[in-house]
């Protein structure tokens, strides 16, 4: 079963090859790889286009608009029933799709697989596990349910939910799994090892330059799951 890989690509010259062949190596048998350039200004697109050329990376482009329109653009071109989100500073292992695609064939009902990764720092070189909870919910509150590259979606739970909402900065991939779970999606947690591995840097990035607004969004989505949680799961 076909596999699309969705990679969002701003300003990435420095990442964009270590992603794309960590993409490229995957031992699943039915890859599809679609590049989105979100309008950038150093050498992304031009290293892009040698893979387009090479027939490797189908590629789309957009305005700059941010990280979760582009994934949106790439999983709606997308010909996969599954889709593996990448973003391009980040790496998967070879084995990474090929043991998911193994996971969910005995578990047809699910929506999205749900796996640890590690976590490295460019600058420093230290890294660490982030694991995955056993309890779904509790996972979700505290983000411990897997991360945007971890992490493997059934394009149909995509649909269900429209997507990624492209107004929010932070805490996006937790948004969308919250509003798949909301919709009675299923989870499969993988916890057989680690897969992929999340490259965070000082710049560039979200996560890093506006840490009062992430810790904001972070908190009122751990609310909206609160209410929820009140009102359908009680217990």
């Amino acid at each position: 079963m076909r596999v699309s890989i969705v990679i969002p690509c701003y300003n990435v010259e420095d990442f964009i090859d270590d992603a794309l062949a960590s993409a490229l190596s995957q031992s699943h048998d039915d890859i599809e790889i679609i590049c989105v350039d979100n309008g950038s200004t150093d050498k992304t697109l031009e290293y892009l286009k040698n893979y387009v050329d090479r027939g490797e990376v189908k590629l789309l482009h957009q305005s700059k608009r941010g990280a979760p329109a582009a994934r949106n653009m790439g999983w709606r071109a997308a010909s996969g029933k599954w889709i593996q989100f990448l973003d391009a500073d980040d790496m998967l292992l070879p084995e990474k799709i090929s043991h998911q695609m193994k996971l969910v064939a005995d578990k047809p009902e699910t929506a999205f697989v749900a796996s640890q990764t590690r976590k490295s720092d460019i600058d420093t070189g230290d890294s660490f596990i982030w694991p995955v909870h056993e309890n779904i919910w509790h996972g979700l509150i505290q983000n411990q349910l897997g991360i945007t590259t971890s992490n493997l979606f059934f394009v149909q739970a995509l649909e269900d939910v429209q997507g990624w909402d492209e107004e929010m900065r932070s805490s996006q991939e937790y948004d969308l799994m919250f509003r798949i779970m909301q919709s009675g999606g299923e989870v499969l947690l993988d916890n057989d090892g680690v897969l992929s591995v999340i490259r965070s840097r000082s710049s560039g990035s979200i996560s890093t330059e506006d840490i009062h607004g992430n810790k904001h969004r972070f908190l009122h989505l751990a609310s909206r799951v609160a209410l929820h949680l009140k009102k359908e799961l009680p217990e």
